[in-house]
């Protein structure tokens, strides 16, 4: 196995460290970091999306709709769209198919959500390497130890891939050290990778979507400049998007996924970015002589770019509403806003997580000390390290504004430790000073932030305890006991039932954002006050399911309705199934 072949301009051959070495080492400390995860009672970057990504891939699995996303046990009342890639979960659903026969449909499910995380880290781990052979190719650049610090920096995005992690976010990060790695290459085939992984990556989700951005304008740009080997390069991107998106849309969509626009999802506008961005750059390419000014090229880009984007914002103007435009006000305070991962870098602050304010610092520190060699980059013929400084860079800072990115700036800045080191190395003193100044301003930054935006006791009212309580230890048994129907159910308890009970129930929410009209719906229905207004909002629904909760909770007295369940008052046209007083999951049949 060798992701060390041919030769750059930074290294010969001969220089180079062997990679199967430095990939068994992967190997190994990434399975000691799962270990670790797997040890406490609960993973660390467990999510309620492997519990929605887990009732999706069984559907697939039961009726194989490829391009039907619906997920049956989820009606608000109109069916639950799914804006997940079937990519990520076709693997799921190969592993499980091959072993229901010897282990039965659910135990085969289990088995493949343990299997294929892990299988993801081995590819994982292939691409660190991958990456550190273009980052740092030189024998001494990257010792063992080096290697085993670049990884323990990493743990955060490794423990994406511990079994039963089963959200997309994995499958990104491979696509992201792909995409990193064909840039770090510079070549034809590299060229080809980065369309690739690009165009998979966006059809997974669109959390990359800034990165790719970023890598194909900066590729662009660098030919512009005239740097050497980035013609090649640029080509062999353009092209391949304008072959491989196409295809890969119709393969994993459909046709009518390619025409659809939707603003969370790869649609329409996404597939036209990337299509404009091939055509454009041909045409470029193609047209105007490699003998040409910077500023010409620069402007003929800026310009061609600017005519793709307006047409593009023109043709779908709802893209300016964002991915979340379906999450209603009421929604939005009461759920939404209070979704952790959804908020900036100072809710660490507020909640005291101060390991992830230091591994900030940490990448910060690393970004600042190898800032020159990314400036220097295109002067020594290696603009495909400023690129790769620029995609790091641009993670850190979508970090700091939203948590959900610190996962992928672990994955990606902790690679550039060993150039930093190398700087401190040649110029040790210079380095230092550049590092204790960055350092200084950093600390003085954080503590001026620690005393702005104080450590807040996290309390919980009346809303988590309808919104977010899921019944942990509850007796579900009493749902087996029921006739079909649709169950209204606030998210959480929503997902907890459309988990447990069989096709004979349907919930009427879960907690992402496409469901937010429903949350919208759950909220109105308690929040009213008037009985014709609850009746109409509950239409259509046969039982209500809500959580116990303690009595007198903060914003009791904002919803009548929860307040009446809790006391055992629910008011005409809600009948309790049992006895409110036993059990903590408390169900109402509706009258029709």
């Amino acid at each position: 196995m060798s992701l060390v072949v041919g030769e750059t301009s930074v290294a010969r051959v001969d220089e180079r460290w062997s990679a199967t070495g430095y990939w068994l080492i992967c190997i190994l400390i990434v399975g000691l970091l799962i270990g670790f995860d797997l040890s406490g009672e609960r993973i660390h970057n467990a999510d309620i999306d492997d519990s929605l990504r887990g009732l999706q891939i069984k559907a697939f699995l039961e009726d194989g709709g490829w391009l039907r996303p619906a997920i049956p046990r989820i009606l608000m009342p109109e069916p639950y769209i799914s804006p997940w890639s079937r990519i990520v979960d076709l693997p799921y659903m190969l592993i499980a198919f091959s072993l229901q026969s010897a282990l039965g449909a659910e135990d085969a499910l289990a088995v493949a959500f343990q299997v294929w995380p892990a299988v993801m880290a081995v590819f994982f781990t292939i691409g660190v390497v991958g990456v550190l052979s273009r980052i740092a190719p030189r024998e001494g650049e990257l010792s063992p130890g080096m290697l085993c610090a670049v990884l323990v920096l990493m743990a955060f995005a490794i423990w994406e891939f511990s079994p039963g992690r089963i959200d997309h976010h994995n499958l990104q990060m491979v696509l992201l050290l792909t995409l990193i790695y064909g840039v770090g290459r510079l070549d034809r085939i590299g060229g080809a990778v980065v369309a690739i992984s690009a165009t998979i990556s966006l059809l997974v989700g669109l959390e990359t979507l800034p990165v790719i951005a970023l890598v194909l304008g900066a590729l662009a740009l660098a030919w512009a400049a005239g740097l050497d080997g980035t013609r090649t390069m640029l080509a062999s991107t353009a092209i391949t998007c304008l072959v491989a998106v196409p295809i890969l849309t119709f393969l994993v969509i459909g046709p009518s996924g390619f025409w659809r626009v939707e603003n969370d999802a790869f649609s329409a506008p996404f597939a036209f970015a990337l299509l404009g961005f091939g055509a454009i750059a041909t045409v470029t390419l193609w047209l105007v002589p490699e003998a040409s000014s910077a500023a010409f090229k620069f402007g003929l880009l800026a310009t061609a770019g600017s005519m793709l984007s307006a047409v593009l914002l023109f043709a779908y103007p709802q893209l300016l509403a964002g991915p979340y435009a379906a999450i209603d006000d009421l929604a939005r305070i009461y759920w939404f806003d209070r979704i952790d991962q959804e908020k900036s870098a100072l809710e660490f602050f507020r909640t005291g997580d101060y390991g992830s304010l230091a591994l900030l610092g940490i990448f910060s520190c690393v970004l600042a000390v190898s800032l020159q060699r990314a400036l220097n980059a295109p002067r020594t013929a290696n603009p495909q390290f400023a690129i790769i400084y620029a995609v790091a860079a641009a993670l850190l800072l979508t970090a700091l504004v939203s948590n959900r990115y610190l996962r992928f700036s672990a994955a990606v800045v902790p690679l550039l430790l060993p150039a930093a080191a190398s700087i401190i190395r040649e110029d040790s003193q210079v380095a230092v000073r550049r590092l204790a100044a960055f350092g200084g301003m950093a600390v003085v930054m954080a503590t001026s932030l620690y005393f702005v935006v104080p450590f807040e006791r996290k309390t919980t009212d009346a809303f988590d305890h309808l919104l977010w309580n899921d019944c942990k230890g509850a007796d579900f048994s009493l749902l087996a006991t029921l006739p079909p129907g649709q169950v209204m159910t606030p998210p959480a308890l929503g997902l907890e039932i459309a988990r447990r009970s069989q096709d004979s129930l349907t919930v009427s929410s879960v907690p992402f954002h496409r469901a937010a009209p429903a949350i919208g719906r759950v909220l109105r229905a308690f929040m009213s006050s008037s009985n014709n207004e609850r009746n109409a909002l509950l239409a259509g629904f046969d039982y209500l399911a809500v959580c116990r909760a303690p009595l007198g909770l903060v914003g009791n007295e904002k919803m009548p309705l929860f307040d009446a369940i809790m006391t055992g008052s629910a008011g005409p046209g809600l009948h309790p199934v049992s006895s409110v007083k036993q059990s903590d999951l408390i169900v109402l049949r509706i009258e029709k």
